[in-house]
């Protein structure tokens, strides 16, 4: 039997992964799925390449506010990209390189990963050091 706080916590997951994973497809079909599929020239449009410090900048951002869900985050950022990937990646002058935004996508979800983990575990750290230092004598640790 569930408890209420597991029921909760499910419900919290389900709505940040469904904001993070929004949040990634928006900006993935705005950056990579709105340029042409093939382009033959040297310096045609391949996309944006801004998305994906963005969501670097979003992994950062959501394990410093949500701190428990950091890795869910970091995995939702990158998911509905590498899905969508094969079918929306622009091709280039289609000589195959475009295949590799696959394993591409696969690493940046690692790297967005470790940075929402290591943004929540500086957050815990900061609450930590603000709560050490307003301890006074007289209260207990």
């Amino acid at each position: 039997m569930a408890t209420a706080d597991s029921e909760t916590q499910r419900f919290e997951r389900g709505w940040v992964g469904l904001a993070a994973g929004t949040s990634s497809a928006v900006l993935w079909w705005a950056a990579m799925a709105s340029a042409p599929r093939y382009s033959y020239g040297v310096h045609q449009d391949m996309g944006n390449a801004a998305v994906f410090p963005l969501l670097l900048a979003l992994a950062i951002v959501g394990g410093l506010a949500l701190p428990k869900h950091s890795t869910l985050i970091g995995v939702m950022l990158v998911a509905p990209a590498l899905v969508l990937s094969p079918f929306t990646a622009p091709r280039g002058d289609n000589d195959g390189l475009w295949l590799l935004i696959v394993p591409g996508l696969a690493i940046w979800m690692g790297g967005c990963i470790v940075c929402a983990r290591a943004a929540a575990w500086a957050r815990l750290k900061i609450q930590e050091w603000w709560r050490f230092r307003e301890w006074t004598p007289d209260q207990p640790l």
